[in-house]
């Protein structure tokens, strides 16, 4: 997910962040109007008419890097392709490639809920209740079914409990504790795309918010928590001006301050709409909204929810305490929130476990490394500093990106879930709302990427003669007279020159 600068998300694209079955991928697109369609007849008049369109102002003024070709065979064209780029979030195609290939698509994270003490013969654990979390990302109130609290609630009702004597303490240590991607920049961590990283997870590290203006013109604005158990110290400086003025909202959280302020004006009568912000403590948060939830479940809970790292527990029971084990969705279905959503959180959890899956000490960095060489990729033109592509310590080729791509689609268990997993133009994800209309709608799959002057676009076309074709589009150091829709639009010309072009024709 990008990155903006003082300014919120809106709540829309975090809705969308339920984990679900991957969509499937479609194998031909809409009926395209022949008018519609680029005249291109010929492999030298394609690379033409892209070498014209990425040397034509305003596109003169952006540093380009792109690559064309058949999934696994020729090149087709390519404009800087050895340069290295910041891929904002096209890093994720790199976390989930090598999470698939190291982890596998079966792969699933692990929460584990243990008791300090056995349960008595009426129910009553006179201990505490601790939940250690393994990295799941979908454990959330706006999911039904096994990724709520509310059932891991009734699997400890299941179990016997009626009663703890103790605290309910959340344990996110697997991951070494709460932290940020290294070179994530400090202005970026109040914001729900920038949630901290730990081993325990709720609500995917965000506190929701209801903004209302307030009763008339010159009073504070509310904020509404709509997750108590989020208790996140927001110092509310919002001010309701005269209707029909804009709506104008900043925030701001100094690297040492646990608070977070918002500063700005709401119109008077402006609808009340949801906003989001990164939890500070997650394993609290956790422990917290899960205590609310035994309770909610009919189990009388005496101590208060904690973290381990303020309070740590004691000695796990060995027999006849609470011993629950629960996995998350496989990664073959959490790939599409990653993906069509652009989870930042998902991916970076999944960093951390390719990782651990390398050794203990070892990086998400490593891990990739590793798989670069059989990708066909250069290991030098891949720098990992996280798995989401937040940080601006990031740096990947179109020929690393393009490497990948090829190999993904032409590996038998790849391809499937793979392709499945990204964005679909007009469709889904973030590309539902881009190049509605046009001939590339329904038949470009493809991975945004999107930070203050970086704009990406990668993955694959099904072209109008049933031909697929894979492409890397990276766009970066444009600011002034270059504006991201200048960008957009020219990449998305781009790509529409593929879906037309035909690799039959003489």
């Amino acid at each position: 997910m990008s990155s903006s600068r003082r300014r919120f998300l809106s709540g829309s694209l975090l809705v969308l962040s339920l984990w679900g079955p991957a969509c499937a991928s479609r194998t031909a697109g809409p009926a395209v109007p022949t008018a519609a369609l680029p005249a291109l007849a010929s492999h030298d008049e394609l690379t033409r008419t892209l070498d014209t369109l990425f040397a034509t102002s305003p596109a003169d003024r952006v540093v380009w890097g792109v690559s064309v070709r058949v999934p696994g065979g020729a090149w087709l064209y390519q404009r800087n392709a050895t340069l290295l780029l910041h891929p904002a979030s096209n890093m994720k195609l790199v976390t989930l490639a090598a999470s698939a290939e190291r982890l596998g698509w079966d792969y699933r994270f692990t929460t584990t809920i243990r008791s300090t003490t056995p349960i008595d013969t009426d129910g009553t654990l006179a201990g505490d209740l601790v939940v250690i979390g393994g990295g799941d990302p979908t454990i959330s109130r706006r999911h039904e079914g096994a990724a709520t609290l509310a059932h891991l609630a009734d699997l400890v009702w299941q179990r016997g409990v009626r009663r703890i004597e103790g605290r309910v303490i959340g344990d996110g240590s697997a991951f070494g504790g709460t932290s940020y991607g290294e070179g994530w920049q400090w202005d970026d961590l109040p914001f729900s795309y920038a949630a901290p990283v730990n081993a325990l997870i709720y609500n995917e590290n965000t506190a929701e918010f209801i903004v209302a203006p307030g009763p008339s013109a010159g009073a504070l604005a509310t904020m509404t928590p709509v997750d108590a158990a989020a208790d996140l110290a927001v110092v509310n400086r919002i001010t309701t001006v005269a209707s029909g003025a804009a709506r104008r909202l900043s925030v701001d959280r100094g690297p040492d301050d646990p608070r977070v302020t918002i500063r700005g004006e709401i119109p008077l009568g402006y609808a009340p709409f949801k906003q989001y912000l990164a939890i500070a403590d997650p394993p609290a948060y956790f422990a917290r909204a899960f205590r609310q939830a035994l309770i909610a479940r009919g189990i009388v809970v005496v101590g208060a929810a904690r973290s381990s790292v303020t309070d740590p527990p004691g000695r796990l029971a060995d027999e006849g305490g609470v011993s629950i084990r629960q996995q998350s969705p496989p990664l073959r279905q959490m790939a599409a929130t990653l993906m069509k959503v652009s989870q930042n959180l998902y991916a970076e959890v999944l960093f951390h476990a390719l990782g651990k899956s390398v050794g203990d000490g070892s990086t998400g960095a490593e891990a990739i490394a590793l798989a670069l060489p059989a990708w066909g990729a250069d290991p030098a033109d891949v720098v990992a500093a996280d798995g989401s592509g937040l940080s601006r310590y990031d740096l990947t080729s179109a020929a690393a990106l393009d490497a990948l791509l090829s190999h993904m689609f032409i590996s038998q268990g790849h391809r499937e879930p793979w392709v499945a997993a990204l964005p679909i133009a007009g469709v889904d994800g973030t590309l539902e709302r881009r190049m509605k209309g046009t001939p590339a709608e329904g038949r470009v799959h493809a991975k945004t990427g999107s930070i203050a002057y970086v704009r990406a676009l990668a993955g694959y076309v099904h072209s109008v003669d049933g031909q697929w074709l894979q492409f890397v589009i990276l766009a970066n150091n444009f600011a002034g007279k270059v504006t991201t829709a200048d960008v957009d639009r020219i990449t998305e010309q781009a790509v529409n020159l593929l879906v037309g072009f035909s690799r039959k024709a003489p």
